[in-house]
């Protein structure tokens, strides 16, 4: 029986608020720009924003029952105490907005569905089991054994199978969650903002405090879809092509101007362009979650293990779509910049 569906929202109480008042009703009036958007089965986590820890407080967890025409729901709460920790875009949406939505990554990640199971079948003996998200990566075209993965990563970034897996996988719109897969690139986020894609094999102190972010892309075109460039100290190469590729475009030189413009890039709305325009590796996105590679005359669907469902650009129904890779990486892939790309997408 399901118990909630596949939509999460964020609601915070009120700056300086009693989360417990919301809690003495079933029925949720305010804000109204939140109830006009709520479907039933719909899942509120009840949270405040904890500035010290940098870290979101979770009060309560609550379950649409019904809806009063977009004027009001029903919730079924539960009272819960627990914490999440958000990544940089994700905590400013904690500090900054009453209400969100969150992305569907960011709710696997979280591990949202566990904990309203336990919140919901605890309480009143319901043994029916959570819908989980129907969008699970299928069996890639091609693929690495785990035996071969073990030995391309150093020593120091070999994981047991045994292991939960860590939230450290980028998807090509920049959101962090957990995979076993690690892919062939590692990234690195830095402040002031420098986002790099980093060579694996580089011998380096993962264990050095707040040096390393410990990011991993399935390939580099991911890397750059999500806002990154060729780091300059173990990628120097790439780096200095990179760049100059960029330059053909774009008035920039040194790597801190090159990262004020990919920092503006990430933070502005995706624009929309024609399909057959953008250069081999750039990244659209054709609907939530559905992030394509284009790649010798296809768009490859991306999967955190590999390419799949490639279809030919002939055969689109579509022209345009947004378009998620940053136009200083546009510009370097149009000028012949040649990121590295996973061999599923040379699969037919």
């Amino acid at each position: 029986m399901k118990i909630v569906n596949n939509r999460f929202w964020r609601l915070e109480p009120g700056h300086g608020a009693d989360p417990n008042r919301i809690l003495e009703s079933t029925v949720l009036t305010s804000p109204a720009e939140l109830t006009v958007k709520m479907h039933p089965l719909d899942g509120i986590v009840l949270g405040t924003w904890e500035p010290d820890t940098e870290q979101g407080k979770v009060h309560a967890l609550g379950i649409v029952r019904e809806i009063d025409e977009g004027q009001s729901v029903v919730v079924d709460w539960r009272r819960v105490s627990f914490t999440l920790r958000p990544s940089g875009p994700g905590a400013t949406q904690w500090r900054t907005r009453p209400f969100f939505r969150f992305a569907d990554l960011v709710a696997a990640r979280y591990r949202l569905m566990d904990y309203f199971q336990d919140a919901f079948t605890a309480k009143n003996g319901d043994t029916g089991i959570l819908q989980r998200p129907v969008r699970n990566p299928p069996t890639p075209v091609a693929t690495v054994r785990a035996s071969d993965s073990a030995r391309a990563l150093p020593n120091n970034m070999v994981h047991s199978e045994s292991h939960v897996p860590q939230c450290n996988r980028v998807a090509p719109n920049g959101e962090v969650f957990a995979t076993r897969e690690r892919g062939m690139f590692m990234g690195n986020r830095t402040s002031p903002p420098r986002w790099l894609v980093c060579d694996l094999h580089f011998k380096r102190d993962l264990k050095e405090p707040r040096k390393y972010t410990k990011l991993f892309f399935l390939d580099e075109a991911v890397a750059l879809a999500a806002g990154h460039r060729p780091c300059n100290t173990c990628r120097r190469d790439r780096y200095q092509a990179y760049l100059a590729a960029v330059k053909t475009d774009i008035d920039v030189s040194g790597a801190a101007k090159l990262d004020v413009l990919l920092n503006a890039a990430r933070s502005a709305a995706h624009a929309r362009s024609a399909i057959a325009s953008l250069p081999d590796g750039a990244y659209v996105a054709l609907g939530e979650g559905d992030y394509r590679l284009k790649w010798s005359g296809a768009l490859h669907r991306w999967t955190p293990a590999g390419y799949v469902d490639p279809v030919k650009l002939t055969d689109l129904q579509v022209a345009e779509a947004a378009v998620l890779t940053p136009a200083p990486s546009l510009a370097a892939l149009r000028n012949r910049y040649a990121a590295g790309v996973h061999a599923s997408a040379t699969k037919r």
